[in-house]
């Protein structure tokens, strides 16, 4: 009896181990997110209205994207966790290169549009001039980080679907 309940304190213990390890990366993500967007609101207080308002328009731009990558980072995360139940490297593998692949391509899409048409995406939800040029000048600026976006949500997905090592080694 005695021993049943060692083993198991030792399996909980296991079990929470793996578990901090799993919830401290995520935390940790949400966190920055959340201090990036602390640090937008205190920026945008020191800016008029009309320059808050644009950004905020324009930041439905971004909202979109997010959506796209949250559909496909979802998907991948359901393959990833069946393939990793298989111990299926190589389709883990090939689940992380497609959704990448089409991650980059949406992110791709959404940059060329922000820094090349902004006024058209702005026109898509506001027909004031004054908010279409302070909300072209903030998509210009933000369509870089579109790049990087995509592949991070990605990978990202396909980690917290899995231990990281079992990809290393198999």
């Amino acid at each position: 009896m005695q021993q049943h309940v060692r083993a198991t304190k030792q399996e909980d213990s296991e079990f929470n181990r793996a578990l901090i390890s799993l919830v401290l990366p995520i935390a940790l993500q949400n966190l920055i997110s959340a201090a990036v967007i602390s640090a937008n609101v205190v920026m945008l207080g020191k800016i008029n209205q009309s320059a808050m308002s644009a950004v905020s328009l324009a930041a439905q731009v971004t909202f979109v994207l997010t959506i796209f990558y949250m559909g496909l980072a979802t998907r991948a995360g359901i393959l990833t966790a069946q393939y990793r139940g298989k111990r299926d490297v190589q389709a883990i593998q090939r689940v992380l290169s497609i959704s990448c692949l089409l991650s980059i391509g949406i992110s791709v899409f959404f940059f060329i549009l922000s820094l090349f048409f902004p006024e058209i995406l702005m026109r898509l939800f506001t027909s004031d001039s004054e908010l279409i040029g302070y909300g072209t000048k903030f998509l210009r600026a933000v369509s870089f980080s579109y790049l990087v976006m995509g592949f991070s949500q990605m990978y990202f997905s396909v980690m917290k679907s899995m231990e990281t090592h079992a990809l290393v080694h198999g």
